[in-house]
């Protein structure tokens, strides 16, 4: 797998703050990116020739193309990299994996998928990130989504992989908290993205964009969470739509 090329923002002097984001080229993905156009972004994901496009377009950047469906590879990707700043002051995890069915289709390369992107994947590079995290007392931010509050028929491999990432963000908040590290999670409901719509081929409907959440408003509420105070720790945010 390819890493980023140019230079490594581990030795950029920018007093820019340092914005790891993976997911990087999806809907929510995209609309981080454009959100925090004042960070120095690190953008992760599986499409190089769409990361290059996107950091093209932003002051400082620099791309890793990986994918988190294979997370014991990510400490080799990252190193030869060098992609990792010393000091991280937002990781963000915007990447997802989802697969609709009823559980006697739901077969082990499904459960392996979701595990690994929407749990072990975030796990494992919050993991590698966290002398860089604790060097800025930075913050990490879970996307997850309202199937981790609520679980319904049919998203088995989904709703566990999300319930897990739940289960891991509050545990790792009170791991990190002595070191000021702070963890939030956002939970979007259904968000107009070709994940969703994928989604609802999957679940044999129509796709009305009107019915779902824009990126941007999520995109939105994760810049809410990053501009809170000092004094202010948003830990969990659920985002609906009003319509």
């Amino acid at each position: 797998m390819p890493s980023a090329p140019g230079p490594s923002p581990a030795r950029s002097g920018s007093a820019r703050p340092a914005a790891l984001i993976t997911g990087a080229t999806g809907g929510i993905g995209r609309a981080l990116v454009g959100a925090l156009a004042d960070h120095r972004q690190v953008l992760l994901g599986r499409d190089a020739a769409v990361l290059a496009g996107l950091a093209e377009e932003l002051p400082e950047a620099s791309w890793v193309a990986a994918d988190l469906s294979q997370p014991e590879d990510l400490e080799l990707i990252l190193g030869v990299g060098a992609a990792l700043p010393r000091r991280l002051d937002l990781l963000i995890h915007a990447a997802g994996a989802v697969r609709v069915a009823p559980l006697e289709h739901q077969h082990p390369e499904a459960w392996a998928e979701a595990l690994a992107v929407n749990l072990a994947g975030p796990a494992e590079l919050t993991r590698l990130c966290l002398p860089a995290l604790r060097a800025a007392r930075g913050r990490v931010v879970f996307i997850n989504s309202t199937a981790g509050l609520v679980a319904n028929p049919n998203w088995t491999s989904y709703a566990a992989s999300k319930w897990g990432l739940r289960g891991f963000a509050d545990a790792l908040r009170h791991e990190v908290a002595p070191d000021g590290v702070r963890v939030a999670t956002l939970f979007p409901s259904r968000t107009d993205t070709d994940m969703q719509r994928a989604v609802r081929k999957q679940e044999g409907g129509t796709y009305n964009a009107d019915e779902y959440l824009d990126p941007t408003a999520v995109a939105q509420a994760v810049r809410a969470i990053v501009d809170a105070g000092g004094d202010a720790d948003w830990t969990d945010l659920t985002v609906r739509p009003l319509r």
